[in-house]
């Protein structure tokens, strides 16, 4: 709505008041008869004063209505009327109807496919890397010899505790079976012969006894073939005891000393073996070579790694679980697994192991999920790879249940629009109720 200073309000919009016929837009009105005055319009003011009392009117005008307006409310005026209400926008819903039942709830991981028998093999001793038997890639069996150290020397080792081991045991092998037969005939021979001495000594001594009666032979010439008899017959008790001795064989002593040799000699060749067995480098289980490091001719040091090992058949998801969803979560819960680059793929297990600690840097808890061979039978998950996975949280009973279409997630959270009930509709074949007023339309 605006002011003119002759006319009076005009709606905003609304063209002003046409100028009378005769007379173009714009002119002055008729001046009344009389003569004028040089420079003086007829209604007595000069021109250039004429025509700016229109734009102080209206200056005027401005500042005189608030006061008025003031001065209307202040003097029971009232207030002024409120403007009326906008047209309501109205958009079309589907309602549905809220129930209660029990609901469990799942949330979205993504984690990462990992092995769980992986090795990073390495030799327990230091030396030059002589031959790499498998490549990156390779299928291997349990017991494999899949790397080689040059080992000349722990060989050669191998070879003398093994000489030393067999000659031990042929020593306790003679020593149990006693003396030969050839060897126990000339034990008896030298009995005989032992026994034959003594009995010439025993007659030498009667016969010197004679002699000395008859005063032929003195006192110590007697005495000299008593002392041959003596000896004649300790020679045949030593010969009679080598005899005892090859019949009943080694004495238990020496057959014990002699399996102690034995059994220290074979210590030392499996010491032997063990060092030779450094040299080489096995596979530990059935799997998967997916590392090779060095190359044959390269100078290991004890402990670096040759190769990585990893059992295909055995794996797991590693999932990371907020730490608000951990207390909902439980060990045994259904677990469904995906793949984007596999559209198709889906595979459903248990949650295996919650890990109850929480990690340090993301401050989550660690959600493992088993992988058995069976589940995966044309396998597609591969160590390494990322899936998806919806895991089942601890139901809730009762709960207040929509579709989730009725959800709407904003920044501030999940938000629902509740719908309140109305008025009720109007009876068939009555007209509609008026909507109200609107401010009218600008001309």
């Amino acid at each position: 709505m605006t002011t003119d200073a002759n006319q009076g309000p005009v709606p905003t919009g609304a063209s002003p008041p046409s100028a009378p016929a005769g007379r173009p837009a714009g002119a002055a009105p008729d001046a009344p008869a009389g003569p004028a005055e040089p420079g003086v319009r007829p209604d007595g003011a000069p021109p250039a004063a004429r025509r700016g009392a229109g734009g102080w009117g209206l200056l005027i005008a401005g500042m005189a209505a608030p006061v008025l307006a003031g001065l209307w409310l202040a003097f029971g005026g009232g207030e002024p009327p409120a403007p009326p209400p906008r047209r309501p926008q109205v958009l079309p819903v589907t309602l549905a109807a809220v129930s209660r039942g029990d609901l469990t709830p799942q949330v979205e991981l993504t984690g990462t496919v990992r092995a769980r028998r992986r090795a990073s093999l390495a030799f327990e001793r230091g030396g030059l890397l002589a031959a790499l038997e498998v490549d990156e890639g390779a299928r291997v069996e349990p017991g494999a010899v899949l790397a080689r150290l040059a080992g000349r020397e722990e060989a050669l080792a191998v070879e003398q505790a093994r000489t030393a081991v067999e000659l031990a045991r042929r020593e306790l092998a003679l020593l149990r079976a006693g003396a030969r037969p050839e060897e126990r005939r000339r034990l008896e021979a030298e009995v005989e012969v032992a026994r034959a001495e003594a009995e010439l000594a025993a007659i030498e001594v009667e016969r010197g006894r004679v002699l000395l009666a008859r005063s032929v032979i003195a006192q110590a010439d007697l005495d000299g073939l008593g002392a041959k008899h003596r000896a004649a017959e300790g020679r045949v008790a030593a010969a009679v005891a080598r005899l005892d001795e090859g019949r009943a064989g080694a004495r238990p002593e020496d057959i014990e000393l002699a399996e102690a040799r034995l059994e220290a000699a074979r210590t030392a060749l499996r010491s032997a073996e063990v060092a030779q067995a450094e040299t080489e480098l096995r596979a530990p289980w059935r799997g998967v070579v997916v590392r090779r490091l060095p190359s044959p001719g390269d100078v290991l040091a004890a402990g670096q790694v040759v190769l990585e090992v990893a059992a295909l058949d055995d794996l797991e998801l590693v999932l990371d679980l907020p730490a608000a969803l951990a207390p909902r979560a439980r060990e045994g819960a259904r677990v469904v697994v995906t793949l984007d680059e596999l559209p198709g793929f889906r595979l459903e297990g248990p949650l295996t192991t919650l890990v109850p600690a929480a990690q340090e840097g993301t401050r989550n808890f660690r959600a493992l999920v088993a992988v058995p061979a069976a589940g995966d039978p044309a396998r597609a998950l591969k160590p390494g790879m990322f899936a998806r996975a919806r895991v089942d949280l601890a139901p809730v009973e009762a709960a207040l249940l929509v579709p989730q279409d009725a959800v709407l997630q904003v920044d501030r959270g999940a938000v629902v629009v509740r719908a309140l009930p109305g008025p009720p509709p109007p009876p068939p074949g009555a007209a509609p109720p008026e909507a109200p007023a609107g401010p009218p339309a600008a001309g």
